[in-house]
């Protein structure tokens, strides 16, 4: 697939999750502080937003723009979009409390993925931050560029939810496979 298909691929899934989140978000204001969760997909997903920021921080800090620029496609592309996104689908209309954590931890990692791929794709990720609610006032500039980079070690990192998450995926990849 040539590599200017590819970049339409990615940039397509990006713009299309950003939007999902959005619609999901309007009206809504985020915690300063991001909520402690005990749902295993919650901390799983923020562990591996941190795990992402540092393989996206080893990559710029040795010139290896290839390998951050994968390891932020993979977790957006497969950890958020494919799993986590469908995984909070469901809390997202719960009326128990469970919507607001979703949608705070929506809201972080959105936020952080845009950050963390703003060196790679600043024209895309600034349209897309600039309609996430709360954004400019969170951080306290008017344009994404401006913005603190995501550093690792800045999001909670559970480790343990990210083994556990992995063998519940494995379980549904395994489903699904014997379904087909």
């Amino acid at each position: 697939m040539p590599t200017t298909t590819m970049h339409t691929i990615i940039c397509n899934k990006i713009w299309n999750a950003s939007r999902f989140v959005l619609m999901n978000l309007d009206g809504y204001e985020p915690p300063v502080e991001l909520p402690v969760s005990d749902d295993l997909v919650d901390r799983w997903i923020l562990a591996r937003l941190d795990q992402t920021a540092e393989a996206v921080a080893a990559g710029f800090d040795g010139y290896r723009m290839d390998d951050a620029s994968r390891a932020i496609q993979e977790f957006f592309w497969d950890d958020f979009c494919d799993w986590y996104i469908e995984a909070a689908k469901p809390r997202l209309s719960a009326t128990d409390g469970s919507e607001a954590t979703a949608k705070a931890v929506l809201w972080h990692v959105l936020d952080r993925s845009l950050k963390l791929m703003h060196p790679v794709l600043p024209f895309l990720t600034e349209a897309i931050w600039q309609q996430l609610p709360f954004a400019r006032e969170r951080s306290g500039v008017e344009h994404l560029m401006h913005a603190a980079y995501p550093a690792a070690g800045t999001t909670p990192r559970d480790e343990a939810a990210v083994g556990r998450w992995d063998t519940v995926r494995e379980v549904i990849r395994a489903t699904r496979n014997i379904q087909a």
